[in-house]
């Protein structure tokens, strides 16, 4: 009967040994070898408006996330009015050179500025770098993980930009963008941080006055606030913990 009770008791502890195994080899548990993240992105990843802003450092969500996971080495390559053109001219310097074990790209914001009426990189461009990017880290065996950019505060957009014509709105164009992205995910089965539903979400809606009050967005309407980023921090840390 001992015999029996001792045989079931090294059973139980021999299939917590493997469950607590399993649950340990995963990017944001014990984590079984060391990782490099990369952010490729523009001002919103590198958090250019920081400075002029005079906004704690450590508030931006890329420090943030580096927080949470210190025992990997998280790699900022925002740079502040960067286009998918000006990443693809990058991206071998910027990314590829570091191995990456995950890619975290965001772009959209400046693609879909209009200029006289037509936007800076068009639709369908737009969707052939971020396609590029991602067969070119498929086939290093990287894992691209797209982002979503931040909802624009279309009152504060055209407070910056009065040669703009009032009927345009800017939030509206950025958002035709974001579903390029969310289609791309889809396509290549690839995971998506939606940071545009999340502040929608935060915000309780998606209207100018909605993101206002939520605090989200500093006074340029187009860049996070360090409220918005502990909201994107959490968002990617969250994708990312799905990961292994």
């Amino acid at each position: 009967m001992m015999k029996r009770k001792y045989l079931v008791l090294i059973s139980l502890l021999a299939v917590i040994a493997i469950s607590f195994a399993i649950t340990s080899s995963t990017l944001f548990g014990r984590e079984p070898e060391h990782m490099t993240v990369v952010a490729f992105g523009d001002s919103n990843t590198a958090g250019s408006n920081w400075t002029l802003e005079k906004f704690p450092s450590e508030s931006k969500w890329f420090s943030q996330l580096s927080a949470k996971i210190p025992q990997h080495t998280l790699i900022n390559k925002g740079i502040g009015g960067h286009t998918t053109e000006h990443a693809r001219l990058r991206f071998k310097r910027d990314v590829l050179t570091y191995n990456p074990d995950i890619v975290l790209i965001m772009f959209g914001t400046n693609d879909s500025r209009l200029i006289n009426g037509r936007h800076q990189v068009s639709e369908e461009r737009f969707l052939e770098n971020l396609e590029y990017f991602i067969l070119s880290l498929k086939k290093i065996n990287a894992q691209p993980v797209l982002m979503t950019t931040i909802p624009i505060v279309d009152k504060l957009y055209h407070q910056r930009h009065p040669e703009l014509s009032p009927s345009v709105s800017p939030k509206a164009a950025n958002e035709e963008y974001n579903e390029i992205t969310r289609q791309l995910a889809i396509k290549h089965k690839i995971q998506l941080v939606d940071l545009n539903k999340a502040f929608i979400r935060v915000a309780g809606g998606s209207s100018d006055k909605a993101l206002q009050a939520a605090g989200l967005l500093d006074s340029s309407g187009t860049h996070m606030s360090p409220e918005g980023a502990k909201a994107a921090a959490k968002e990617v840390y969250e994708v990312m913990r799905k990961m292994e």
